[in-house]
């Protein structure tokens, strides 16, 4: 059986670069890499997302299943960066109190009561990569070797106070705080967006890269039984590494289901994880 996070030795990797076209919605295959790094590798989260609200994350893992609802994992395990809302909330609007629960909903189990003080809401701070990335290097100073997820970098792009050239600064300022900690980065941006800033951005993140995956749609067109394609390849700091130690290239096709993602390729039965 076809085991993409075993197949990427995800621990022994320090950035995977994740790069989709416009139009092909690789919004469940992100959360598995939460879900494996939570529940089969142990390893704490963190996770920025600028396009995707907390409640997303939780329920696909919650249908990946698992020990813990994402909710109900300690703050030092799980961190989860809420960057989107600050496109939607008045910046002279109050800060949340202190301590709120991170979801709303019942309990997931009669014993466990929801963990606290684990979602930040980034629109209350100005300088938003010089924030983002002191919460991070605080958090994986306390936590250990994390997984840290930047889903996406693209909004960063069309913001007025942000230049490309601060993103890869910032990439770069994650990339080496992985360096030193044993982490592993997780940065995902779109292809082909129509943007000279964006596309520059797609096609710079690959080259500060061990791995990248390449999440395309059907050549084809349109396919009830296949939702897309998934390309891993080496990036660019590949070059710079003993070749051994990284997954080898390989071409996937892959469905998204109820319960998970099933995965084919040349020579490979269907794979769920």
């Amino acid at each position: 059986m076809f085991d993409l996070i075993q197949h990427l030795q995800l621990p022994n990797l320090r950035h995977i670069a994740v790069v989709h076209e416009t139009g092909v919605d690789a919004a469940f295959v992100l959360p598995t890499f939460v879900h494996a790094a939570a529940h089969s590798l142990q390893r704490p989260v963190i996770v920025v997302s600028t396009h995707q609200l907390f409640l997303h994350y939780a329920h696909v893992c919650r249908k990946l299943g698992g020990p813990l609802h994402l909710a109900h994992l300690p703050p030092d395990r799980f961190l989860f960066i809420d960057a989107l809302s600050r496109y939607y909330v008045d910046p002279t609007t109050p800060a949340p109190a202190a301590n709120l629960p991170v979801a709303p909903s019942a309990p997931y189990s009669k014993t466990t009561e929801p963990a606290k003080g684990n979602i930040v809401y980034l629109h209350h701070y100005a300088d938003v990569l010089a924030t983002l990335a002191n919460l991070i290097a605080a958090h994986v100073q306390q936590a250990g070797p994390s997984l840290i997820l930047l889903d996406d970098l693209m909004p960063f792009v069309f913001s007025e106070a942000v230049t490309p050239n601060d993103i890869v600064l910032f990439v770069r300022r994650i990339l080496a705080l992985a360096e030193e900690t044993n982490s592993t980065l997780l940065s995902t941006a779109q292809n082909n967006v129509g943007d000279l800033d964006g596309d520059m951005l797609a096609r710079a993140l690959p080259s500060l890269a061990d791995t990248v995956l390449v999440i395309k749609a059907l050549q084809s067109g349109y396919s009830r039984d296949v939702d897309g394609q998934l390309l891993v390849v080496r990036g660019k700091r590949a070059m710079a590494r003993n070749p051994t130690t990284l997954p080898e290239p390989v071409h996937l096709q892959f469905k998204v289901g109820d319960k998970g993602i099933s995965y084919f390729g040349h020579g490979l039965a269907a794979a769920l994880v």
